[in-house]
């Protein structure tokens, strides 16, 4: 497809601003979490890196050539250098984090508490839940989730907590409620000001159920070895979503890739930064699928059967399907068009990257 200059600008455009709403979000829920400021800034660092990156591949030739500036210029600079110093904020942020835990040693140390300084304090707990559960809830604020199958007699439950200070140890528990054939476990806080600790959780599920719920704010979240046939919402703000076969699948993450199989009805992935890769086994009657990312590119393996309406579009990325496909509109990054039928409507954005779908 032709080059497009003012695409490729507002691609670099809305990446930057995308970084920096996720950056100023993330800040704000640490700042909520009383999680002193520290994973923000590595999502800053290191995502910054890559908004420079864009930033210096599109417009750094328009410095070298002298060429007038025009309003999407001025605006995509503009975005760029706050990008940058954004950036360089997250450098002294993570830089300074040894000088955090020092002194937090000792506002513990004064209040005779233990302090694990360079490493946290940890306690790791197993519990069974016996029953016949369709659906499961699993809920954290800062921690990872990791759920399988191959449990019998119930669900089994790995949590493993850990926070800074013994205080903060004792205000984090895990809390285990069964709702008729809905397990719900989650994160309780005693206090609000609680200044770290997280829960982690290792989940191993029987054979049966039909819903999965994981929920995270920073940690990623995988389904492994669950079985077929198992509706799956995930979701977290900062952290990796990865889901080996899902029947019906959400997923969403700010910063985070996506990866996934399903072969249920609909499928909605979204993310901000970060690449989704979808393995699509099946599409039931009636179904649609819904992938989206700003920062990333897309991959979509699919089945050889597959009977869609295409509608693909990225800014400032390739297009490409493996696939017949009668275009009704093929242009600047754009593809809209039937494989087969068109039975199925298939959905793909990206603004900073590439779109390619191919044969399972």
């Amino acid at each position: 497809m032709p080059d497009n200059p003012n695409g490729r600008k507002l691609g670099f455009i809305t990446h930057a601003v995308a970084f920096l709403a996720v950056v100023g979000l993330l800040a704000v829920i640490n700042t909520l979490t009383r999680n002193e400021l520290r994973w923000w800034a590595i999502v800053g660092l290191a995502w910054g890196i890559g908004v420079t990156a864009h930033f210096a591949v599109t417009f750094l030739p328009l410095t070298l050539k002298k060429q007038p500036l025009g309003p999407v210029d001025i605006i995509g600079i503009s975005a760029g250098s706050i990008a940058l110093l954004v950036a360089i904020f997250s450098i002294g942020i993570v830089g300074r984090m040894p000088a955090a835990d020092a002194s937090r040693r000792a506002e513990s140390e004064a209040r005779g508490e233990r302090f694990s300084w360079g490493s946290e304090l940890r306690e790791e707990n197993d519990q069974t839940v016996p029953g016949a559960f369709r659906e499961i809830e699993i809920r954290t604020i800062a921690g990872s989730i990791d759920v399988s199958g191959g449990a019998a007699g119930g669900v089994e439950v790995h949590s493993v907590k850990t926070a800074r200070s013994a205080s903060d140890m004792d205000a984090i528990h895990v809390d285990i409620q069964t709702l008729g054939d809905r397990l719900v476990i989650q994160e309780k806080r005693d206090r609000i000001a609680a200044r770290s600790g997280s829960i982690a959780y290792t989940v191993r599920i029987p054979a049966g159920l039909t819903s999965i719920v994981a929920d995270s704010i920073s940690g990623s979240i995988e389904v492994s070895d669950a079985g077929p046939g198992i509706d799956q919402n995930l979701h977290t703000v900062s952290g990796r979503i990865r889901s080996g076969l899902a029947r019906d699948l959400r997923a969403e993450t700010i910063s985070g890739r996506i990866e996934f199989a399903s072969e249920g009805k609909r499928v909605e992935a979204k993310t901000v930064s970060g690449s989704i890769e979808a393995d699509i086994r099946a599409v039931a009657e009636g179904g649609s699928i819904s992938m989206g990312t700003i920062s990333g590119s897309v991959r979509l393996a699919a089945f050889a059967e597959l009977d869609a309406e295409l509608s693909l579009h990225s800014l400032s990325g390739s297009i490409s399907c493996d696939f017949p496909v009668t275009a009704s509109v093929q242009k600047n990054n754009t593809l809209e068009g039937r494989i087969g039928s068109g039975r199925i409507p298939v959905t793909v954005g990206t603004t900073s990257g590439s779109i390619a779908i191919s044969r399972r």
